[in-house]
This record gives structure tokens, C-alpha cells and sequence, in this order.
């Protein structure tokens, strides 16, 4: 796993594939620093104090790296059981499909796409789901009981399947590493207004919070519910 991430520090060919999974923008927008609550009231100058504190002291390049690491893995994962049926796929790995509404119908649209990447290895990514009218129009008629399919209905259909790709990506990749979203915000500052005593108050204790909370939300439910799934 370390040599992973220190081969992904200088890698081009994996630098352009964080892009393709929707991983690879957050050193960019240098929201890696959002797990603090403290920047919730943080005025301009306090803020980017936060982020180059954190791009100094190499969280924000760790975090990045290890969160590209997980949607890598992924992504070769689902390429992995791309042409078996999706009855085939492991249990897990199907029940963490169906959350995001990826089903048999359109699991059955990857089979035979061309996943090969720079690196010369498979990944479905999100950009890979470029299917050709005939495959979709079935789903689209099935679904909204229309027959005349649209080019509209068609990119529709396809954007919304790279967002559910993309989705799962960066969920799995926010709860392997830690990642405080809008839920943990909320049971962190328990909705009360910033410029508030008592909202600052909260604010001011609730910092360095965000990572407990996020293990229990996102890692111990997560793991909970797939226990209750799998019959254990």
C-alpha cells in the first residue's frame, strides 16, 4: 500500500486517472482541510493559513494519494467482474452497487466496453460508459414505457450512470480515508449559526471531532449494514 502511494507522487499516467474517477480535483480546490470544523468560521486569510499548513506537513498530499489508491482499486475491481453476470458479482460488492442504483440492467452495459487505460491495466471508469444507442434504448423504454427514445433520453441515460459510478468511487474513497461530509458537519455543530456564542462555543469544541464521528458514520454503520446483508 505505501509503495503505491509513493509511486502515485510522481506518476502522470495515474495523475490522469484520479481525473477519470472524480478523485483527483481535491488538491486542486484544497478542501482536503474541510475534516476541521474550524474552517466552518474561518474568515479568508484564516483558511488558506489551514491549507498550506496542510499542504506543508504532507496530509494533504497523503490524504489525496490514498484516497486515489481506493478508487484505483476499485475501479480495477468492478473491470475485474465486468463480463460476468451480475449474479456473479460478490455479494458485497453488488450490495454496494444497488445502493447507487446500479443493477443487473445496466451492470449488463459494461460487458465488452474497452477499459484499458494508460497504465495498460482496466478500470471502469466513468468516462469508459460511451454505450451505443441500440444497448440503452431497451432500459429507457422498459423505464419510462416510451417508445420514441430521444438523444436526449440516450445522454440522460448515460450521464446519470457515470454519476452513480462516480459517486461510489468517492463515497468508498471518503469513508477508507476519513472524510467529514455535510451529515458529520451537522452532528458536529448541531445546527447552530456561526457568529453565535453558542455556535461558536460548539465550534470551538467540536474541533479535531470530525474524525471519530466519521469512523462511526461512515466506517462502523457502513460495516454494520453489511453485516445485516450478508445474514451475519
Amino acid at each position: 500500500a505505501l509503495r503505491d502511494t509513493f509511486r502515485l507522487f510522481n506518476s502522470k499516467e495515474q495523475k490522469e486517472l484520479a481525473y477519470l474517477l472524480n478523485v483527483g480535483v481535491e488538491n486542486e480546490i484544497a478542501d482536503v482541510h474541510a475534516r476541521f470544523s474550524a474552517n466552518d468560521s474561518g474568515p479568508g486569510m484564516i483558511s488558506k493559513m489551514h491549507q498550506v499548513y496542510f499542504k506543508l506537513n504532507g496530509m494533504q498530499w497523503w490524504n489525496s494519494n490514498q484516497k486515489i489508491g481506493v478508487a484505483r482499486l476499485l475501479a480495477a475491481d468492478l473491470a475485474n467482474y465486468a463480463n460476468r453476470s451480475f449474479d456473479n458479482v460478490p455479494m458485497e460488492t453488488k450490495r454496494l452497487l444497488e445502493l447507487y442504483d446500479i443493477r443487473e440492467a445496466e451492470w449488463g452495459l459494461f460487458r465488452g466496453l474497452d477499459m484499458t487505460a494508460a497504465d495498460g491495466r482496466k478500470y471502469l471508469a466513468p468516462e469508459v460508459v460511451d454505450i451505443a444507442d441500440e444497448a440503452i434504448d431497451s432500459i429507457i423504454v422498459q423505464r419510462t414505457g416510451r417508445l420514441d427514445v430521444t438523444d436526449k433520453a440516450r445522454q440522460q441515460f448515460r450521464d446519470d450512470l457515470r454519476t452513480k459510478i462516480s459517486a461510489y468511487y468517492m463515497d468508498s474513497a471518503d469513508a477508507a480515508i476519513p472524510t467529514p461530509g455535510a451529515r458529520e458537519r451537522a452532528i458536529m455543530n448541531q445546527g447552530l449559526p456561526r457568529g453565535t456564542v453558542a455556535g461558536e462555543a460548539i465550534r470551538m469544541l467540536m474541533q479535531l471531532k470530525g474524525f471519530p464521528i466519521t469512523y462511526v458514520t461512515k466506517g462502523l454503520s457502513r460495516q454494520k449494514a453489511m453485516s445485516g446483508y450478508s445474514g451475519v
